[in-house]
């Protein structure tokens, strides 16, 4: 899983085996490790709630996602799907969760589990 975090917005990118794995189990995840034994645990989470929401604390963060809409997500061709959350004073949290596809410009990434990208050419 990939994430990427820019201002007031969350991006996680999931592998063909993780969106497998969150619709099978309800949950995925990922971790960095820093210097000095920290790290952050980041991932998605299915709940019963009504909207997608975001906790963290000082080690992690989980976009908790309602069952529809992670189950139609990851059942289906939809490529991602977007949530913004209230914080109040400080604007709004932009999230955004989406299938990996493989990049058509970059070679050097490990691409054996990533969606093909529908931009690509056939090769056949």
């Amino acid at each position: 899983m990939k994430i990427r975090i820019q201002g007031n917005s969350l991006r996680l990118r999931l592998t063909q085996s993780e969106v497998v794995r969150f619709y099978e189990s309800g949950s995925v995840s990922g971790k960095i490790q820093f210097p000095g034994k920290q790290y952050l645990n980041y991932g998605l989470k299915k709940t019963s709630d009504y909207d997608v929401t975001v906790s963290f604390d000082k080690e992690s963060i989980v976009v908790n996602v309602p069952f529809d809409i992670a189950d139609n997500w990851a059942a289906t061709s939809q490529v991602g799907f977007d949530a913004s959350v209230d914080l109040g004073s400080n604007g709004l949290l932009s999230l955004l969760v989406e299938k990996d596809f493989k990049c058509l410009s970059r070679e050097f990434e490990d691409a054996n589990d990533l969606y093909p990208n529908p931009n690509q050419e056939d090769e056949s």
